[in-house]
């Protein structure tokens, strides 16, 4: 199941303000009445999580809690694409809505995981930078 392809080079689309990946927007309609009820920002980070793993056969996943083995040759090479894509989506998601501004993390907690949302006005995004965590905002114009 290598596919990192779309990791690499996703297409991010606008629905009324929502930014999503476009590979969610079957996942968008099919709980839009859920989502109704939440604020935009915690849908494009519910909607645009992406774990690293799922995207190639690996040698990290465990039979039982914490379901993942961190120290994998495979875990740590996810962990490494996750924080590659922090800058690569962060860049093309200015380049698609360059009056947007973004906050883009990954982090490494359960496994490697990229997630982003669209910052919305007079809003501060955490930092969150460290050995778990990797954040960056990315400003519109």
């Amino acid at each position: 199941m290598e596919d990192l392809n779309i990791l690499y080079n996703p297409n991010f689309i606008d629905i009324n303000g929502l930014v999503i990946p476009e590979w969610e927007l079957n996942n968008l309609n099919t709980n839009s009445n859920s989502l109704a009820s939440r604020e935009p920002e915690d849908n494009e980070l519910f909607l645009s999580v992406t774990a690293v793993l799922d995207y190639f056969d690996n040698n990290a996943e465990l039979e039982e809690e914490p379901w993942y083995n961190s120290e994998s040759s495979d875990f740590l090479k996810a962990w490494e694409i996750a924080k590659e894509l922090v800058e690569l989506w962060g860049n093309k998601l200015l380049s698609q809505f360059p009056t947007y501004s973004f906050y883009v993390v990954a982090n490494r907690f359960d496994q490697p995981k990229v997630r982003f949302y669209k910052v919305r006005s007079n809003e501060t995004p955490p930092q969150l930078s460290s050995q778990d965590n990797l954040s960056m905002v990315f400003k519109g114009s």
